[in-house]
Parts: C-alpha cells; structure tokens; sequence
C-alpha cells in the first residue's frame, strides 16, 4: 500500500516492511542498496524520483523467473 509516501509491505495480514518515499532516508536507503547511484545510475534516478513530480504514477507486479498468477487484484484510493 502507498499513501502519500508511505509505503508499506503487507503479507498474510500483518505489516512487514515500512518505509518513506521522496525523503532523505529513502535517498540513504537507496544509496547503501544495490541500485546505488555508482552501480545502477538509470534505475538510481528512476527509484529515486518514483512517481515524478506529480508523485503518482503506474502499478507494476513482477515475478523472477518462475511461473506466477495473479488474481482478484483490486485498487482503493485512499483519500
């Protein structure tokens, strides 16, 4: 879940990973992973100004090489 730049990570109902988004800890963050400025510029600048500057933007899901389903996906703003 996203909301007003905070991100937070849910799995079977419980909150596992908390963080801020457009914030000097996210920069940190960022930094001292392995899309560091020096090893991954591009994705450095794309993680770092995610949203750009209407701080909005796409919804992306990902897998890593194996099979995966999605299913009963649903989207709620949060006003």
């Amino acid at each position: 879940m996203v909301y007003k730049g905070t991100v937070v990570h849910g799995q079977n109902n419980e909150n596992v990973v908390e963080y801020h988004l457009w914030t000097p800890q996210w920069t940190e963050m960022l930094q001292a992973s392995k899309f560091s400025q020096e090893k991954w510029p591009l994705a450095f600048e794309l993680l770092n100004n995610c949203g750009g500057p209407n701080r909005e933007g796409f919804i992306g899901l990902q897998d890593h090489g194996d099979d995966v389903w999605y299913r009963n996906i649903k989207i709620k703003v949060l006003d």
